[in-house]
């Protein structure tokens, strides 16, 4: 997702972490974030979740990526979507809107989560998986759900 003349809200820290991607079996090094500027709950100096590059989380909106949740691969959060605690968006998910995604939520394959969707606890997403509007979601395996 191209930015434009947006100032950055984030950095990428030195602390770092490793993935697995389950896919291709390639190590990931992912980046611990830090805002840059206050917006949308989060206060110059937070400490985020980690991300492999900007391409994941945009600067545009108030969205987040928090605690220890991790986002990579070619997965993107935009908007006012807001990703935390262990949550793992990866491969080409996509999180946007004003969603919610938290607890030990694992989205793969090209999952959706927008509008003002809630996904919660343990649940999976995966392939072309989509939850979207008002819905909320707290357990379970989801695959080409519309």
């Amino acid at each position: 997702m191209t930015t434009k003349n947006v100032s950055k809200k984030y950095e990428l820290t030195n602390e770092t972490t490793e993935v697995k991607d389950h896919l291709y079996g390639r190590v990931r090094t992912l980046y611990r974030i830090r805002a840059l500027r206050s917006f949308g709950g989060v206060k110059k100096g937070d400490l985020g979740g980690f991300i492999e590059s900007e391409y994941n989380l945009s600067h545009d909106g108030s969205c987040w990526v928090g605690d220890d949740a991790k986002v990579y691969n070619a997965a993107m959060v935009w908007g006012h979507a807001k990703v935390f605690e262990n949550a793992i968006i990866c491969d080409e998910a996509c999180v946007n809107g004003f969603a919610k995604v938290y607890g030990n939520v694992r989205a793969y394959g090209k999952a959706i989560i927008g509008g003002r969707a809630r996904v919660l606890g343990d649940t999976q997403l995966i392939l072309g998986a989509w939850v979207t509007g008002r819905k909320e979601i707290s357990t379970g395996l989801i695959s080409f759900c519309r």
